[in-house]
């Protein structure tokens, strides 16, 4: 994470005004160290979808390529998109989640290598529930916490509803290393509803979003332990396209 910790975030967050005007990062891991001491904890304050040298991205890639889980927290799209192909490429486990503009709900999701289809063909399944169910158009599900309804009153998503989101994809996280005939969750994606809104019939509905129509096709091998040079350069390309 590039950004720095300000007041006004403190509400949808997990850190408190200890970190305030601190990097997110460095702020973050004192608060993990303080939780378990002695835990190694490596940060990295890179915009990985912004201006930076293709040494700075290729080398944050190649450290993401090597973790066991990649978790995408941001709701940016193409934050989503270069860590999908990161854990296509390397063959890792993948959990991302979205809360929706003014607290309606969210999205959870995880795609697990050649159990799931992957996190790219999983984003096309919930785009094409999305398309099937339009939302009302004063709603937004563009990475913005902040919604206006018909009157144009303003709804933001509070601290708790960001924090049940986080805590399911918590439990997505943990259920992602179980083989998966041991798995809890039927499905690798859900609609959580926190209000009687777009989909949702009621508070705390649930909502299954099926990808059996995507086979656990499109993988890598899985046999590398790290993104050998062609693969980085595809990665590096993919972002100098977004850019143009």
């Amino acid at each position: 994470d590039h950004d720095v910790l300000l007041p006004e975030n403190l509400q949808r967050h997990s850190l408190d005004w200890q970190g305030v005007l601190q990097h997110k990062v460095d702020a973050l891991k004192t608060a993990i160290e303080r939780v378990a001491a002695g835990t190694q904890v490596d940060v990295c304050r890179l915009h990985i979808t912004g201006q930076e040298s293709n040494a700075s991205v290729a080398g944050a890639m190649s450290r993401l390529a090597s973790c066991d889980l990649l978790i995408d927290a941001t709701a940016n799209q193409g934050v989503f998109n270069v860590l999908a192909a990161v854990a296509r490429t390397a063959g890792r486990p993948m959990v991302w989640m979205e809360a929706f503009g003014g607290g309606i709900g969210g999205l959870v999701a995880r795609s697990r290598p050649r159990t799931d289809p992957t996190p790219q063909d999983m984003r096309c399944a919930y785009l094409q529930f999305c398309a099937a169910h339009p939302a009302p158009s004063p709603m937004s599900f563009s990475g913005s916490y902040a919604s206006e309804n018909e009157d144009g009153e303003v709804l933001v998503a509070s601290d708790a509803e960001v924090a049940v989101i986080a805590h399911h994809a918590v439990r997505f996280a943990v259920d992602s290393f179980v083989p998966p005939e041991r798995s809890k969750f039927p499905y690798s994606m859900y609609l959580i509803g926190f209000a009687k809104s777009w989909v949702f019939e009621a508070p705390f509905a649930a909502i299954p979003i099926s990808t059996a129509s995507y086979p656990a096709t499109g993988w890598d091998s899985g046999e590398k332990q790290e993104l050998d040079p062609e693969s980085l350069q595809f990665l590096l390309d993919m972002l100098e396209r977004r850019e143009q």
